[in-house]
């Protein structure tokens, strides 16, 4: 039914697109006729045009074309599709904006919004035909990859050239984005150790993937190295629970049990800021009396009060990457790593001064 859909959505489309503003649009029944089709296909096609912009309902139940020529020609572009998990967060409202911003990231082709399951690692489909897809980069939901999932993935590399960001597939051989995580939280875990901090508590406040746990690895391998006690807090989020409010249930049951580090290492920032926000009504000032850093979107946490110290995962530069590796006529690469910044915003105290003034 699916693939039925799109095909007819993607020839009706096209016969939007070629009629003149204003003019009036075939009947139901003439759709029917002319494309072989049930009622209820050709309602759910309109449905979607409708939504598109290209067709409106006047005089009863009469269709007519929209004014919009400069949309209809935008439609009838080949397009890239950018599928993220239908959640609320930070990170999806920010490629929501890049992606209707009025400059296209991708000159030549329309990018294309498609929201899937979070509860599932992968969509089980992708609207190919409807949208006249040449690529698709998809944001990783976080959920459990299973077999099956690789094999979907694999499918749709076949199919057109594909990328993921927020996995490393390289070994599965699908084109993957992402930070360097493990320098990463090497550079998170050097920032606060070189401010004196000798006990530090690990946040992992997402659920359980392979680039989380890499993360959280990297960050406790390096405390070892350096002689620095960590303890790890793990919130126990699985795929599709709420991550802030676990989080910060979890922060506020650190709090009551009381703690000895001295400093805070949130593996991802949304949920960071509700365990922030845990500490802050408990009356634990950031950073006088726990320092507080982050691997996350330097632009969320730099807006946080008070701010929070971030190696940044540079999403936009993620996106525009991945965009660049699946245009046609890209040079194929397995993989884009996107090498972390460290921003400083003032939420980690510097216990080295500190000791020095008492002494």
């Amino acid at each position: 039914m699916a693939k039925k859909r799109d095909h007819l959505v993607k020839e009706m489309r096209e016969l939007a697109c070629s009629r003149q503003p204003g003019s009036r649009f075939f009947t139901i029944r003439e759709l029917m006729k002319r494309f072989s089709v049930s009622q209820l296909l050709v309602y759910k096609a309109l449905d979607q045009l409708k939504a598109d912009g290209l067709l409106v309902t006047h005089d009863g139940n009469e269709l007519y074309v929209t004014e919009e020529s400069a949309l209809r020609q935008h439609l009838r572009l080949p397009s890239i599709l950018v599928a993220i998990p239908h959640w609320k967060s930070w990170v999806t409202d920010q490629v929501i904006r890049l992606v209707a911003e009025p400059k296209p990231l991708c000159p030549g082709y329309r990018t294309e919004l498609i929201e899937y399951d979070p509860l599932k690692a992968v969509p089980d489909v992708l609207p190919i035909e409807r949208e006249k897809a040449v690529g698709a980069v998809l944001f990783a939901s976080g959920a459990p990859l299973t077999p099956e999932d690789i094999a979907r993935m694999t499918e749709f590399s076949r199919q057109f050239t594909f990328t993921v960001i927020g996995q490393h597939l390289e070994d599965f051989g699908i084109p993957s984005v992402g930070v360097d995580d493990a320098f990463a939280a090497n550079l998170a875990m050097n920032h606060l150790i070189r401010a004196g901090h000798r006990k530090i508590g690990i946040l992992y406040c997402e659920p359980h993937s392979r680039v989380m746990e890499l993360r959280c690895r990297s960050a406790v391998d390096y405390a070892r190295l350096h002689e620095v006690e960590v303890d790890l807090i793990d919130c126990g989020i699985r795929a599709g629970e709420p991550a802030n409010a676990k989080t910060y249930d979890r922060m506020r049951g650190v709090i009551r049990r009381g703690f000895d580090f001295t400093a805070l290492l949130g593996l991802s920032g949304e949920p960071l800021l509700s365990a922030v926000e845990a500490l802050e009504q408990a009356g634990i000032d950031i950073p006088g009396k726990l320092s507080v850093a982050a691997i996350a979107a330097e632009q969320l946490t730099a807006r946080h009060d008070p701010p929070i110290d971030t190696v940044g995962v540079l999403m936009e530069r993620q996106l525009r990457t991945a965009l660049q590796m699946v245009t046609p006529n890209a040079v194929p690469v397995l993989s884009g790593v996107i090498r972390p910044e460290l921003f400083r915003f003032g939420s980690v105290q510097n216990l080295n001064s500190k000791q020095g003034e008492t002494k």
